[in-house]
């Protein structure tokens, strides 16, 4: 994985190149590599292995995948978020252009991939919009239901569809709410591109916090519900720096502020 977040560094560790095309050919995205070997010619193999690295990066394909091509996955998430989220889904419907400075790929194994790419510079790798990687190591307790969650980007992936489902209609038809986050909208809008969500989507269970500002605003949703139940079980898939600590004091800062209240409760009953 270290491709993936290490190929901004470039710049400032040539010796980081050939290890980073030899992760984009096993990947099986020959327009990195190309690319890469454009920008950085000290990536090139030895003398002797050139004419074989040459023609193993002929036969790649290039490994993008046009946004217009997943457009029908996108509209049916819209259209299921629409209905406990009108709000959320017309913005990001009204405004792709979010998409137009990333670029998707799909790696051998089906990983949807991210970059940034700005003109003249070597692109910046996002963490993946899936948790192919991550669902091997995902530790979730064993068997029976999951407490309420919070999910820092929106991926596609066994984890996530299992989050979902063990915390779905445990009495009843009462589910954990699940909190999503997503600091970057670019990021939701690629996400609701690359697999259907549609049955999750359409659940109000889901409350959304998207924007810079997300953080602050599930701190503020926390003080102004408090019956929802708070989450138990937090889940980064951004890798946003600081994130999950953020959560967490913004969750230790809701539990204080409901004991505090009961404390209250309990101490007016007392003198009844």
């Amino acid at each position: 994985d270290v491709y993936k977040r290490q190929l901004a560094n470039i710049d400032h560790a040539p010796e980081l190149a050939a290890f980073t095309l030899q992760a984009l050919v096993e990947q099986g995205l020959g327009g990195p590599a190309r690319e890469l070997l454009t920008l950085h010619p000290e990536a090139c193999p030895p003398a002797e292995d050139i004419d074989e690295w040459r023609q193993a990066l002929a036969q790649l394909p290039n490994g993008r995948v046009s946004w217009s091509e997943l457009r029908d996955t996108f509209t049916r998430n819209l259209a299921a978020l629409r209905g406990p989220h009108p709000e959320l889904a017309d913005d990001l419907a009204g405004d792709e252009r979010r998409l137009r400075d990333l670029h998707l790929y799909r790696a051998k194994d089906g990983t949807p991939l991210i970059a940034r790419r700005a003109p003249g510079a070597l692109r910046t790798w996002l963490p993946p919009l899936a948790t192919t990687e991550l669902d091997a190591t995902v530790e979730l307790p064993a068997g029976g239901a999951l407490p309420a969650c919070a999910l820092v980007g929106l991926r596609a992936g066994k984890t996530i569809t299992t989050i979902a489902q063990r915390t779905a209609r445990l009495f009843l038809n009462y589910s954990q709410p699940l909190y999503v986050l997503e600091p970057d909208p670019a990021l939701l809008t690629a996400a609701l591109h690359v697999a259907d969500f549609a049955d999750l989507l359409e659940e109000s269970r889901l409350h959304w916090f998207v924007g810079a500002d997300a953080v602050k605003r599930f701190e503020q949703s926390l003080a102004e519900h408090p019956r929802r139940a708070l989450p138990q079980m937090l889940f980064d898939f951004t890798e946003t720096a600081d994130m999950i600590a953020a959560l967490k004091s913004a969750v230790a800062s809701a539990e204080a502020a409901r004991r505090a209240a009961t404390d209250v409760i309990r101490a007016d009953l007392r003198t009844r």
